[in-house]
């Protein structure tokens, strides 16, 4: 008997704790729950500029779900259960719950749930928890936004600098550099072209007129140095005066020389005053042309025949023809050097210049690109965060979710056969162990 009153005692226990337990769930004050549902879109854009002769700039937003690993919905799960989101709702409201969160796989939507006293009541708290996520979004973006717009503006300071390096140096060549115009440069290739071509014909007329020298001086027996020389000579009013004066002399001797005899006075003054003569004839030549190549007797000679005196007259004219043939050819020379040089010196300076006015093109294209990107970074916050949109809108509920009869019967009911099955068990418990015992 007193193991029967143990057992009803029990039995009588636990089902008091189980129904008791049942009836305050059951006469509990009611929840209401509200639910609604948001959806992350798949969103990706492009912006691109571009700046004639510069370059262009692009901004591309690709969309949170492309990047391998990364889940937007598992990390807006986490945002939707974190504590800043829940401490910003019960703000306004202090009676606020954490809602119930279930993302549906394979999909951006996450479904929500959260309790309240009313139904008005917990669509209440649906949209001021609903406010607080997405305020707190906004607070991750702007937040985003800034740390990038900060990295952004300091490579942007870079740039900025190198821009200004590059026309600094742009501009100071620019203005130590002396640089023709295209027209300029191409009339002085042209005529750098006219020039060598002027030149060409100046060498052949030159070439042609020493021949005709050379031919000419062979003709009377003396060099084509001698004939330059010659008429050097004959150009000296004072070797001139005495070479004409030699000669009077030299046609006065033969007769004196008939006339007297070798100690004659006047003879020997005419040979001595020939002898002068010729001496001071070879020291002008030495003055002139730098040596005595001449002698009195080939002077003399050039002068006394009349044929002879037209050839070396022609050798004279020919030979001032070809002096002035070697000055043209070497004042053609010397402006050719001149022009190429200056052609040369401004082909270098253009490249140059073209160097850097690339390389101040480069540093303002990677100027405007970043720019670019700093001035579009604020227009597109929902790069990391994705923009939420709410599928459905936070319901007002209908009937309380808690508590729920049929629930509570059923678990009252399936409590009760667990206990009644336990205490059976308990207490045919030694009868069947015996049993088992036996039969072994």
């Amino acid at each position: 008997m007193a193991k029967h009153k143990k057992y009803r005692l029990v039995a009588l226990t636990a089902l008091t704790f189980l129904w008791t337990t049942l009836g305050i769930y059951w006469f509990s004050t009611p929840k209401y729950t509200s639910q609604w549902s948001i959806v992350l879109p798949h969103t990706s854009d492009d912006a691109r500029i571009s700046l004639e002769n510069i370059g262009q700039a692009t901004l591309t937003s690709k969309s949170p779900f492309s990047t391998p690993g990364v889940s937007p919905v598992e990390s807006y799960k986490q945002i939707l259960l974190s504590h800043s989101v829940l401490d910003a709702a019960r703000d306004t409201n202090a009676n606020v719950e954490k809602p119930r969160v279930q993302p549906i796989l394979q999909t951006s939507v996450i479904n929500l749930a959260i309790k309240g006293p009313s139904p008005e009541q917990a669509q209440n708290n649906a949209l001021l928890y609903h406010r607080a996520f997405e305020d707190r979004l906004d607070a991750l973006r702007h937040s985003e936004i800034d740390n990038k717009m900060k990295a952004a503006r300091q490579q942007l300071e870079g740039y900025e600098a190198r821009v200004q390096k590059a026309q600094r140096e742009l501009f100071a060549y620019r203005a130590q550099a002396e640089l023709i115009d295209e027209s300029q440069f191409e009339s002085s290739n042209k005529t750098l072209a006219e020039l060598r071509a002027e030149h060409l014909h100046a060498k052949t007329d030159l070439a042609a007129k020493q021949a005709e020298v050379e031919k000419m001086a062979n003709d009377l027996g003396i060099t084509s140095n001698l004939a330059r020389d010659a008429f050097v000579l004959q150009a000296d009013v004072s070797f001139q005066q005495m070479l004409d004066k030699l000669a009077d002399l030299g046609t006065q001797l033969p007769h004196y020389q008939l006339r007297f005899d070798a100690n004659h006075p006047k003879l020997r003054n005419a040979v001595l005053e020939f002898d002068t003569l010729g001496e001071a004839l070879r020291v002008r030549s030495k003055q002139l042309v730098g040596h005595e190549g001449f002698s009195s007797l080939q002077l003399l000679t050039l002068a006394q025949s009349e044929q002879r005196a037209e050839l070396f007259a022609e050798l004279i004219k020919l030979s001032t023809e070809a002096a002035g043939h070697e000055a043209r050819v070497a004042r053609l020379d010397k402006s050719i050097t001149q022009l190429d040089y200056k052609l040369r010196v401004d082909l270098k300076e253009r490249a140059h210049l073209e160097d850097l006015n690339r390389e101040h093109q480069l540093a303002e294209a990677v100027f405007v690109s970043a720019l670019t990107r700093l001035e579009t970074l604020d227009s597109n916050p929902f790069n990391v965060y994705p923009m939420v949109q709410v599928l459905s809108p936070p319901s007002l509920p209908e009937k309380p979710s808690s508590p729920n009869t049929l629930v509570a019967l059923a678990v009252g009911c399936l409590g009760s056969i667990m206990i009644i099955a336990a205490l059976i068990l308990a207490w045919n418990r030694d009868k069947w162990i015996n049993s088992i015992l036996k039969k072994n």
